[in-house]
């Protein structure tokens, strides 16, 4: 659908700006409204997915997040891999998840999944770090935050990436 599509790369571009909770919002809105025309889209579910899932970490969400805000996001993460059990961002998507449920151990494993479908997906790699930080594991953790850095030195994100390191 050329209107999905239209959408789904309008919030492409919006996740290339710094992270905002208007931001994310922004992004949920649009990747809403593409999977709504297209409904198989595990690309735009898993993006939606994301742009939920972090709103309930922004400094500006309530405390603890909101449980319809979770229930959203993990409908929309659980459909895109449903959709596509080999697509790196509904893995990665997952991960948000089960770090949200303070599920560290199925972090990693969706993470790892991430990466092993696509090896140079820096936010699984990062979110991977994070999770590893949470159990304990601080060697590994640093390993994956630095791979996350090296493949994305400059992107959007870098905030994201720094403070896994810094953990």
């Amino acid at each position: 659908d050329p209107q999905s599509f239209d959408l789904f790369m309008r919030g492409i571009a919006a996740d290339n700006q710094p992270q905002s909770l208007e931001c994310l919002q922004e992004q949920e809105g649009l990747f809403t409204r593409a999977a709504e025309l297209d409904p198989k889209n595990s690309d735009a579910l898993a993006r939606l997915a994301r742009a939920i899932l972090l709103q309930a970490t922004q400094v500006h969400s309530p405390s603890p997040p909101r449980e319809d805000i979770l229930k959203r996001g993990v409908r929309a993460a659980e459909r895109a891999v449903t959709i596509d059990p080999g697509n790196a961002r509904a893995h990665y998507a997952m991960g948000l998840v089960h770090v949200l449920r303070g599920d560290f151990e199925r972090s990693v494993l969706a993470n790892e999944a991430a990466i092993e479908l696509d090896r140079n997906f820096a936010l699984a790699h990062n979110n991977l770090g994070n999770s590893l930080v949470h159990l304990g594991n601080g060697k590994e953790a640093l390993l994956a935050a630095q791979t996350a850095l090296r493949l994305d030195p400059r992107g959007p994100q870098i905030g994201a990436l720094w403070t896994t390191m810094g953990f």
